[in-house]
Formats: C-alpha cells, structure tokens, sequence
C-alpha cells in the first residue's frame, strides 16, 4: 500500500468534490482571520526587529564597548549586563507585541468564533500577558547572558550549544506532561475498564502493549467538544489522549481515529519530530556561527557579532531560518499523517464516507486552505484525506 499512497498523494484533490455544499460557519471565518493575522504578526515581527537593529545600530558607543564587555563580567553577572537586558528587552518587546495585539483583538472582537464565548476580564488579560512577557524577558535573558559570555571566550561555542540543545529537547521531552499541565493541558487517565479493554485490542495490531490512553480537558476543567485526538510522549510517557467527543463517536471512524494515533506511535513518529527539531537547531546554531564568520548582517547595523545588543539581529535570522527550513518540517509532518492514514485504514479498514466528511467538517478549521497555508501545514488538506479514503474504499 506504501507506494500506492506516496503515488496518489502527489495528486491534488478538488476541495468542491467533497464540500461544495458546506456554507463556512462562523468557526471557519475566525480560523481564516487567524491565519491573516499571524500573516500580518509575522511581518509586524520583522519590522520591528528591523527597527530595534536601527535603535542599537544608533547608539554612539556600540563599537568599542562591545569588544570588552565579556572582561568585565562572570557568568552570572553577564545576566545582569546592561548590553544583555537591554538587547533582550529590545528583542522581547518586537516579538511580544504583535501577539499581544492580535490576542487583545480576537479576544475582544471576535469572541474566539463561538457565540457563547465569554472574553476575559480586561484586568487578566492585562495580567497574564504582562506576567508572559516578563517571563520571556527573563528566560531570554538568562539563557543570552552565558550563551554570549560563551561565543566570546571560547572558538568551539556552537559545539557546546548543540550539546545544550539536546540537553535542554530531551528535558523537554521528558516534562513535557507538566509543562502541558501548567499551559492548561489537563488529562484524566480512561478508567472505565471495558473502554481500555476495547483501545488496548486496538493496540494489539501494532505491537503496542499496556499503551497508556487518557482523555484530554480544557483549562477549567470541562471536556472539550471536538471528536480528536493525538499522541505525545517518548519511551514510558508515550500515549494517546482523546477528547470526550470523540468517545461518543461511532465506533466506525472513532477507531479509525485511534488507529490513526496508535500508527504514529508505532513508527515511533513523536521520536523522528523530535530529532527534527533537534537537528534544525543544529543547523540554525551553525548556521548563525558562519554568518558571524563574514560579520553579515551585524556590520550593516553598526553592531559587533559577539555583542548582546544584537539579539535583535540574531532574532530576526532565526525568524528567517525557520521560515526557509518550514516547507521541509511542513512536509515531513504531512507524510507522517499520510502513514498514519494508510495504517489505520490496514488496521480498522476504511470508514464510511459520511462518517469520515462529518469528522472533518467538526474538526478543521479551513476546508479550503491556500497554497501557501498547505506548503507550512502540518496535515493533509481535508479534501485530500477524503479522497484518499474514497480512492481505497473503491
């Protein structure tokens, strides 16, 4: 089936064949607007990162305070720099906020897309995202302060600073259960024993035994309303959360679902993510090290490579990094979305076509995504995945 699948999903797939009919719900329109404004946050990012260069770049005494900084501090000194906290707060502030702004706007204009959605008190949002952005600041400015203390006194930084990657992926790995607890996150271990005893036979299939199944809650508490579910964790932590929705799904495309999530653990695609990631901090890590070789784009705005006040700089080749290195982690995802279709479908068969169309009109979010949206997406198109499953149930 492998090469069938990579064959076919080659070819585009006409959305109006499978969702012609469907009148875009007040749900679809929010999502869109979400992807204009992370569109129009991205460029305002960029633009002030540029313009946060232009502020360092300006100051009269760049030049030759830089190249003695690192003699005048210690590694826990160097947090407390004023070239550090002053390039961290530069930093911070041009990528915080664009999102400040559009959180406050779709907060309060939009209503998140639900007619019973009640926005935050004024007083917490103001809270809670001064506190984020404090948190930011510091974290940045922790982790800048000994990184640069770092490139200035030894050759081999980039080498010690992909050691901290792996380090600092692999604790995240390993919390990541706590750190989703305190983002809100919340899961409830599935206790009712004939439910495990039906998900573990659908785990028998792939080799899986006593696979870990939970059901996944929203920040206050309540279960969410959109049939889901996904599959986190690595070694003992690896399992697979479902919302209540889709519990009360038929058992028909709620398998398929679960299938769907038990093949990604099988072929350990969590893992394969994970040494993604790590290998394109690598990549960024190096890739900013033979930047700094030449001195470009630090020299342009009057900034030394080794100097804290060019976090901005530094912050802004990421952001292009990633944006370069994106259609590539984009494509990777999908094709392990691709796999997980092919082996639910070996496993449960193939749902029926009307089951399958109202989990996807429940489910997504834009049944009709631009090209350009589909070359960073991390699924499939949904008129993709349907015409995938209409191609194998003929």
């Amino acid at each position: 089936m492998g090469a069938g699948v990579s064959v076919w999903w080659a070819t585009p797939a006409d959305p109006t064949r499978h969702f012609a009919d469907h009148e875009l719900t007040e749900s679809d329109r929010y999502h869109r607007r979400v992807r204009r404004a992370g569109l129009i946050g991205l460029a305002a990012r960029a633009f002030l990162l540029l313009a946060a260069m232009f502020v360092v770049g300006a100051s009269a005494d760049n030049r030759g305070a830089a190249d003695a900084w690192a003699d005048e501090v210690g590694w826990f000194t160097s947090i407390t720099s004023t070239r550090v906290l002053f390039g961290a707060a530069l930093t911070v502030a041009a990528l915080r906020l664009p999102a400040v702004l559009v959180d406050g706007w779709f907060e309060y204009r939009f209503g998140q897309g639900r007619d019973d959605y009640t926005p935050v008190p004024l007083l917490w949002f103001v809270a809670t995202t001064t506190g984020l952005t404090l948190a930011s600041f510091a974290a940045l400015a922790i982790v800048a302060g000994p990184i640069y203390l770092m490139v200035a006194t030894t050759d081999r930084w980039p080498f010690l600073l992909c050691v901290l990657v792996v380090i600092g992926v692999l604790g995240f790995a390993v919390g990541e259960r706590w750190l989703r607890r305190l983002s809100g996150h919340h899961e409830r271990p599935i206790e009712n024993v004939e439910l495990n005893d039906r998900l573990q036979r659908l785990a028998t299939p792939f080799g899986l035994r006593d696979i870990r199944f939970a059901t996944a809650t929203s920040e206050q508490g309540g279960e969410l309303a959109v049939p889901n579910a996904y599959s986190v964790g690595l070694g003992a932590n690896r399992r697979v959360v479902l919302t209540e929705a889709l519990l009360e799904e038929p058992h028909g495309i709620g398998d398929f679902v679960v299938a769907h999530e038990l093949t990604h653990v099988a072929r350990r695609h969590v893992l394969i993510q994970t040494a993604v990631a790590i290998g394109v901090a690598v990549m960024m890590i190096f890739g900013l090290a033979a930047l700094g070789q030449s001195a470009m784009p630090w020299r342009w705005w009057g900034v030394d490579v080794g100097d804290p006040l060019a976090l901005p700089t530094v912050a802004l080749c990421v952001l292009g990094i990633t944006g370069v290195l994106g259609p590539l982690t984009g494509w990777l995802s999908r094709s392990q979305e691709r796999t997980a279709d092919a082996g639910a479908i070996a496993s449960v068969g193939v749902p029926s076509a009307d089951e399958a169309r109202r989990l996807y009109l429940a489910t997504t979010a834009d049944l009709r995504p631009p090209w350009w949206a589909q070359l960073y997406a991390p699924h499939p198109s949904p008129a993709e995945r349907l015409e995938f499953l209409a191609r194998q149930r003929s």
